[in-house]
Parts: C-alpha cells; structure tokens; sequence
C-alpha cells in the first residue's frame, strides 16, 4: 500500500472521528434545549432538590467561571487558525470544548438528566430525615437526624451517614441508579449520558409533576 494511500485513509478517519465528535454534541446540546423549552424547573424546584453523591465542585462558581474561560480561549484560538490555515480540527474542538463546558457545568441540564437517571430528586430521598424536613420548612420534631450525632460538627462535615438512614437509602434508590452517580459530578459527563435521553420530554416532565406532587401531599398533610 503506498503512502499517499495510507495517509489519505488515516485524513479520512481523522475526519469522519471529529465529524462523529461534533455531530453527538450537536444531538446533545439540541435535545438539553428540547428539555428546557418543554420541562422548564423552577427556584423552588432547585431549592428543594436532593442529589446523590456531591455535585458541588462540577457546579461551584468558580468551575463554571473557569469553564467559560477554557470555552471562550478554545473558539479563539480555533476561529484563529480557521481563518489563518483553513484548519478544521481545531474549530471542530473549539466547538466541541463550548458544549461540553456551558452543558456539563449547567446546573438546570445537569439536574434533569440527574432526574431522569433518579440521582436528583425534588424533594428528598429519605423524608423522614430531619434535615430533609427542614430543608422543606416542615416540622423537625421527632425526626431523626441523617447523622450519627447531629451536634458533632466533624459529622456533618464529613457527611458520615448514621447507618439506619443509609439503610434507608439504599433500600430506596437502587444500585443502577447509584451507580449513575459520577455522570452529575464530573464537569462535561451529563453531555455523555444526555444522549441516553433524547427525546424523553414527556418521561422528564412525568417525573418532575410526580415529585412536585409528592411535595405538595407532604406539606398538605403537616397542615
């Protein structure tokens, strides 16, 4: 095989590899818009959220902040070499690098694919926990607290769960949903797992009616 050939064959596959790349970002960006538009969540539905795991650090302002900069530097430098050298790889990345930052650090995209996986919850896995009912303004007394001790601060910074409430954690969510986890917490891997759900808008707004629902019986029946 000559080696014009092979290098028109690796040019092709290089090609149809950033072209695939584009294409599923593409999907994934459309179908986060399709969501939005046709389940949109609101404050009180943030508010009152519970998710598994820790999202903190792929939500944490100063990671988005960070993504905006990464994102805007990588459209420059790509736009840059566009008009310079007719390059295409480094635009396809540019844009690539956009959707994978703005979509995986976007709190409202990243929660409904949590919902849809059951690693988000509006409301609380576990109700009867009495930081559940205060993070939903209901009565506290009687309830018991999610950690062994709820007057060590060591506890509850470390999040050491006593063991009735883990039980009851995992007798409520399970294994394959925990398993899910990583895909919230991780900057840019709820764009991954997006394409699992394209086209689930009525399943998502489903799920959100039934969990406000639920919200809605809780605080009717504390009355």
């Amino acid at each position: 095989m000559s080696t014009g050939l092979i290098h028109r064959a690796a040019n092709l596959i290089h090609i149809c590899t950033i072209g695939a790349s584009l294409s599923l970002a593409v999907v994934a960006l459309l179908n986060a818009a399709w969501l939005s538009f046709h389940v949109p969540l609101t404050e009180s539905d943030f508010a009152q959220a519970s998710w598994l795991g820790s999202p903190a650090w792929a939500l944490h302002p100063s990671t988005s902040v960070l993504g905006v900069a990464v994102a805007a530097g990588a459209v420059l430098v790509g736009v840059a070499l566009w008009v310079r050298h007719r390059l295409l790889t480094p635009l396809a990345v540019a844009l690539t690098a956009v959707a994978v930052t703005q979509f995986g650090m976007s709190e409202a995209a990243v929660a409904r694919v949590g919902l849809l996986d059951g690693t988000v919850r509006i409301g609380c896995f576990v109700p009867e926990a009495r930081e559940c009912r205060e993070m939903l303004r209901l009565e506290v007394s009687g309830a018991r607290s999610r950690y062994p001790d709820a007057g060590t601060p060591a506890d509850r910074r470390g999040n050491l769960n006593d063991t009735w409430y883990d039980a009851r954690l995992e007798a409520e969510v399970p294994m394959s949903v925990r398993a899910l986890i990583p895909y919230y917490i991780y900057p840019g891997a709820a764009l991954i797992r997006s394409l699992a759900h394209l086209g689930k808008a009525d399943e998502l707004r489903g799920v959100v009616e039934a969990q406000r629902a639920q919200l809605r019986r809780m605080h009717a029946n504390a009355d």
